[in-house]
């Protein structure tokens, strides 16, 4: 059922101590994201999104489903979708990845607060339709 498209990443971050919701999002969507653009093109990325959860959000959800609903303890959510696990790899290690982009993230995230996962991605649903043999797709 569905399409693979390959190897997703997801890391979920923390905000640094003494910034408010605002200053995150800002940090990490204005400055971070575009001083990795041109390395995630070397390394083939297929997609990269930036997934936020306020305080807001976080209440109106809990809102929504009584407060009984465990949520994640993390202000983002990034997913980057990779050709294969060899280009993922190579992007763990990339000197850009090392250096200015490591360095950035001590002006945004709380160092030692994150967590990373990786699995393969299969595409279900694209554009409102199915995908490949995805219920009849």
């Amino acid at each position: 059922m569905g399409v693979r498209r390959g190897v997703r990443a997801t890391f979920l971050l923390t905000k640094k101590e003494g910034l408010s919701d605002e200053e995150f999002k800002h940090h990490y969507l204005n400055i971070h994201a575009p001083m990795g653009l041109e390395m995630m093109k070397r390394h083939g990325i297929i997609s990269y999104t930036q997934q936020y959860m306020s305080a807001a959000a976080k209440a109106e959800l809990q809102e929504a489903l009584g407060g009984k609903a465990p949520l994640i303890a993390y202000d983002a959510v990034t997913n980057i979708t990779f050709p294969d696990m060899a280009s993922f790899k190579a992007f763990l290690v990339d000197p850009e990845n090392l250096g200015k982009l490591r360095e950035d993230s001590l002006n945004y995230a709380q160092p030692g607060q994150f967590q990373i996962g990786w699995g393969e991605e299969y595409v279900l649903i694209d554009d409102g339709k199915p995908v490949g043999d995805a219920y009849g797709g």
